[in-house]
């Protein structure tokens, strides 16, 4: 009988507290969603706010960071590998 009261007490205040729980992960979601906003960056003294403007910066600054000089390949033409085999 005891155990089955503290169950439905356990139940209520569950109820209970999960608004609460809901309100604070909202608000911290809403918090984490603001500092990661990005409303404006500046490049080389110039100012973008739009949207588009900041998207098309940020793509065209990370592809040229990551492309690959292929003038700085080494070229393996002439060259024997070492293999490693396994025994």
């Amino acid at each position: 009988m005891e155990e089955m009261e503290w169950r439905q007490r356990s139940k209520a205040l569950w109820l209970k507290s999960r608004d609460n729980n809901t309100r604070f992960f909202h608000k911290a979601a809403s918090q984490r969603r603001r500092l990661n906003h990005i409303g404006c960056i500046q490049i080389e003294g110039e100012r973008w706010t739009e949207r588009a403007d900041i998207v098309t910066h940020l793509v065209n600054h990370f592809s040229k960071s990551f492309s690959k000089d292929r003038r700085w390949r080494p070229l393996w033409r002439d060259k024997e590998l070492l293999r490693v085999t396994l025994t």
